[in-house]
């Protein structure tokens, strides 16, 4: 039993530094945006940061949340002040 009970620590610890991942699907339910949306920010630049590990890609919460907070306005003329590359 003491196996399973450094694999649970192993775990808690890796709980402990690692942000909470989601996939693009479910970051674009979290967002109400489409997966293509989401791609086509990764492609061009301007959506929230993302991690690659291999060929899968997954959001982090955290960044989902930062990236959702900056795009907020509080009237109309305030979106043709932004910098160029983000939206």
């Amino acid at each position: 039993m003491r196996k399973m009970d450094t694999r649970d620590e192993i775990q808690a610890a890796l709980d402990a530094v690692l942000p909470e991942f989601v996939k693009p699907c479910e970051a674009a339910a979290i967002l109400r945006v489409s997966t293509k949306s989401l791609e086509r920010y990764r492609t061009h630049g301007g959506g929230p940061a993302h991690y690659m590990f291999g060929i899968s890609i997954v959001y982090a919460l955290a960044d989902l949340a930062d990236w959702a907070a900056a795009q907020r306005y509080l009237h109309t003329g305030q979106f043709h002040t932004r910098q160029p590359g983000t939206l």
